[in-house]
């Protein structure tokens, strides 16, 4: 077995090698190995290489994973309070939408969300804000509950996430002046245009 892995004391596999580039590395280093080699030592030089293409691949995805955490951390995503971390490449797509919307696309995204906002609101602010629900969509229940309690939105430990979602989307439209809660959505819509139509006119 020395013999073999002597000559292929120069293979190095590529550590971020993936698809085609490392099959193709792995069936060059099999093919220097299988000249008049029994078949018992090809098969164990094939078990060790497929142990460190699995290591190669390891390194690789571990890799890309800390990739994607410093992007979200750079978006201010608070990525130890999410559910599950395999959503950040579909959160930070979202973001990555989002920034790309007018004032007006971000009011309807915002809304079609439950929640609203000052019509006056800068872009700036606004962006955080539909940004902040989509977070809060994917974070731990203990973490969204420290959100309601920062907004002095009282909850209990055993409501679920729809509860504590719908809650903080009511308190966007309690902030207008609107008691959602009691109109109801449908009539409470029709009240924040007419108020809109005031600020306009105004």
């Amino acid at each position: 077995v020395a013999g073999v892995w002597s000559r292929s004391r120069d293979f190095r596999p590529p550590l971020r090698a993936g698809g085609a580039e490392a099959c193709a590395s792995k069936d060059l280093a099999l093919s220097l190995l299988r000249d008049d080699r029994s078949e018992a030592s090809v098969e164990s030089v094939e078990i060790k290489m497929d142990a460190l293409f699995k290591d190669a691949d390891s390194t690789r995805l571990g890799g890309a994973k800390f990739d994607l955490e410093r992007k979200a951390r750079e978006k201010d995503i608070p990525v130890n309070d999410l559910e599950d971390l395999t959503t950040l490449d579909v959160l930070l797509e979202k973001f990555e939408r989002l920034e790309k919307l007018t004032v007006t696309r971000l009011h309807d995204e915002y809304e079609s969300l439950g929640f609203v906002a000052d019509d006056l609101m800068p872009r700036t602010e606004l962006l955080k804000l539909v940004k902040d629900v989509y977070i809060w969509s994917e974070m731990k229940l203990t973490a969204l509950q420290e959100v309601c309690a920062l907004k002095e939105i009282e909850v209990d430990t055993t409501q679920p996430r729809s509860d504590l979602m719908k809650l903080l989307a009511d308190s966007t439209w309690e902030a207008l002046g609107i008691p959602v809660s009691r109109l109801g959505k449908d009539v409470a819509k029709t009240v924040l245009e007419q108020v809109r139509m005031l600020e306009n006119c105004s």
